[in-house]
């Protein structure tokens, strides 16, 4: 460091080590504006790989990543060898989801240290984001080779290995995790989601629960309410019931809300806003509320997903599997006049879900669960039917790419209601799994739907029917990312429909 100071004076080294100084303590207070000036005017005087790297740290954290990016190239200029910069260049990659670009920067940053027990984590994890399962399970072991308790490591390797169906070795590294710390709710979590995956009901919804210790002090500082865990004697009460999770999650749930009016209680459930006018059909008797409401009177609030754990659910005792939602018999007439009599097997169709790239596990799920419409292409080639498209959000651009006569009226859908209007009409729901298949199935529609190789726990394993709805016929993968056998099997699946269907219309009704 000395060959850079030039003809600095020794009052000169001072005053810039006081700067440093300065700026590392702006930076660990988190004043990140006057760390940058601090950083910025100490490397105008002195060029040095660590303060670059810093100053890199600092950019970033003020989202300013090309600039951070720059510093952490100064860095390694000066200390070509320097893993930390390289790992902190991919971590910018990986928030700008470029993951090929981020794992160029990590493998430099194992070549250069191969004992940077982060570089192997971080590698790992855009091994993961890449599917790359096999490979990122062995980054995860490197990094748990160096650091024996990087709890994160231990924590993904665990969710590989479930996506990689070895459960009961996911499930033992998770009670690993939870000798540790039996109060790890990461852990807690996704023991819960294995348990209820594999139909033990019982263990599954007593770990789900841990999620509400996320997000407990919120709520009852919110609510100024106790929350009921289902102890409390509710006859007579008036108990808040509040959604959470995905749409989804709400249809498939929301069942639970008759239980609890049955138990003696008064009830009062709050839905995301597009399925207010849906969920109103559920009971004349329970008022629905917007997602951001709060009633003024209530004795306890609840979350639905609680529900099943409160009652005890168990896969023989699920309650209402056949329809339980409904559509305003107005809502369909129109629907229906729209149709016209042409005839054919009226299919709805839907290839993607919602993506959420800002939730880590949803945008992974969504890249697990979703397909194109053009891989639904040998569909829609089979003669009798009419296919309608129910996607919405970005993926609903494909159709007027698709080359084949798909009616799409998906503007005109402003909710789910709209939504359930248009299914009504129909006479047959394939989808992937989605809200829409939850929304079919919750008003008795035949629903099939595509189930990927490692497929949302409510699907269970194996089965090709659920528990949860009488109206679904389940086409699952037989090996990871392969499409093709599940859509010839609806293929094979359809063919059969439509030609029974036309048999019958040939036939006639019998006298």
């Amino acid at each position: 460091m000395k060959a850079m100071l030039g003809k600095q004076t020794k009052r000169d080294v001072k005053d810039l080590k006081a700067v440093y100084t300065k700026a590392a303590a702006f930076q660990k207070n988190g004043m990140l504006a006057e760390a940058a000036r601090s950083y910025r005017f100490f490397l105008s005087k002195w060029p040095d790989p660590t303060a670059y790297y810093n100053y890199g740290v600092v950019l970033k954290a003020m989202k300013l990543f090309d600039e951070a990016i720059l510093n952490y190239q100064n860095a390694i200029a000066l200390k070509p060898n320097y893993a930390e910069a390289f790992v902190n260049i991919g971590s910018i990659h990986i928030e700008r989801g470029d993951y090929e670009r981020a794992l160029e920067q990590y493998d430099q940053a194992v070549r250069h240290n191969p004992m940077l027990a982060e570089a192997y984590y971080n590698r790992g994890v855009v091994l993961q984001e890449l599917r790359r399962h096999d490979e990122a399970l062995a980054d995860y072991d490197r990094t748990l080779g160096l650091k024996p308790n990087y709890y994160l490591a231990f924590l993904n390797k665990s969710v590989i290995l479930y996506e990689l169906k070895r459960k009961a070795e996911a499930a033992g590294n998770y009670q690993q995790l939870l000798r540790v710390n039996p109060e790890h709710i990461d852990s807690l979590w996704n023991l819960g989601i294995l348990k209820l995956s594999e139909g033990d009901f019982a263990a599954g919804w007593k770990l789900s629960e841990s999620r509400l210790k996320l997000h407990a002090d919120h709520f009852d500082a919110r609510f100024q309410r106790p929350c009921w865990h289902g102890q409390q004697d509710i006859e007579g009460k008036t108990i808040f019931i509040r959604w959470e999770q995905g749409f989804g999650d709400t249809i498939q749930f929301c069942r639970y809300a008759k239980l609890v009016k049955e138990a003696g209680a008064n009830v009062i459930l709050s839905v995301q806003d597009p399925l207010r006018r849906l969920v109103t059909s559920l009971d004349d008797s329970i008022p629905v509320i917007g997602e951001d409401e709060i009633p003024e009177n209530f004795d306890y609030y609840c979350f639905l997903m609680s529900l099943p754990s409160i009652f005890a659910t168990a896969v023989e005792t699920i309650p209402s599997p056949t329809k339980y939602l409904g559509i305003a018999p107005a809502q369909i007439a129109s629907w229906q006049a729209r149709m016209g009599d042409a005839s054919g097997v009226k299919i709805g169709l839907v290839w993607a879900g919602s993506s959420r790239p800002d939730i880590t596990c949803a945008r992974r799920n969504d890249a697990n669960r979703s397909i194109t419409l053009e891989q639904y292409r040998p569909l829609l080639e089979i003669g009798g039917a009419r296919f309608f498209s129910l996607q919405k959000g970005p993926a609903a651009a494909q159709v007027a790419a698709a080359g084949h006569a798909i009616h799409d009226w998906t503007d005109d859908l402003t909710d789910f209601a709209d939504t359930g209007a248009l299914i009504e009409t129909l006479d047959l729901v394939i989808t992937v799994d989605t809200a829409v298949a939850h929304l079919a199935a919750a008003l008795g529609k035949p629903v099939w739907i595509l189930v990927p190789w490692v497929s949302c726990w409510r699907w269970l394993e194996g089965r090709t029917d659920s528990p949860w709805y009488s109206s679904v016929k389940l086409f699952r993968q037989s090996e990871r990312n392969n499409w093709n056998s599940v859509i010839a099997a609806v293929k094979r699946e359809l063919h059969t429909l439509v030609v029974e269907s036309q048999r019958e219309s040939t036939i006639g009704p019998d006298c």
